[in-house]
């Protein structure tokens, strides 16, 4: 015969916050004496066809009781797992809220540094064309000043040449 007790954890309230919820199967019939199965006291013919009442009787009762303990103490432990159920999945629900609203905001920080990204490597393209383009007008300005030099070489020798020249025939002409 085992009989098994239903505990409430120290510190809790009788009174539970799913109160509101039906009972587990329905609620029970039971007899105005408060057993779930009314015993039939009187005569044989109450009894089924099962004969007398005997001995063998208070046993009946004394098991019925048992069984009626076991089944409250299943109904107890039954509405506890019903309430644990229903916190557990409340918890699942704001759980998949903030899941979700994380996502969201992951995706939103996402969408915006993809953008930030964007904006810079066009910035990034702009400033790379520009730097070629400079470097292209800084290479034909080297270019013509490499060509304005040897042509102020050359005319620098032009000019020495004929002041020479001009030197030349100055002492020619002194000379005759």
């Amino acid at each position: 015969m085992n009989i098994y007790y239903f505990f409430r954890p120290a510190g809790q309230s009788s009174l539970s916050k799913y109160e509101q919820l039906p009972g587990i199967g329905g609620e029970t019939p039971r007899s105005p004496d408060g057993a779930m199965v009314p015993l039939r006291r009187k005569g044989s013919a109450e009894y089924g066809g099962y004969g007398t009442r005997r001995e063998g009787s208070n046993e009946t009762e004394e098991r019925v009781r048992q069984m009626e303990m076991r089944l409250a103490v299943s109904e107890k432990s039954n509405r506890a797992l019903l309430e644990e159920v229903l916190r557990l999945q409340s918890d699942l629900r704001t759980t998949a809220r903030r899941s979700e609203e994380t996502l969201r905001e992951e995706r939103e920080s996402r969408h915006q540094l993809s953008e930030a990204i964007k904006i810079s490597n066009d910035l990034i393209s702009q400033l790379s064309l520009r730097i070629k383009e400079t470097e292209e007008k800084i290479e034909d300005e080297k270019e013509t000043l490499n060509t304005l030099f040897s042509h102020t070489k050359n005319v620098e020798k032009s000019v020495v040449v004929s002041h020479q020249e001009i030197q030349q025939r100055r002492d020619a002409q002194q000379v005759k």
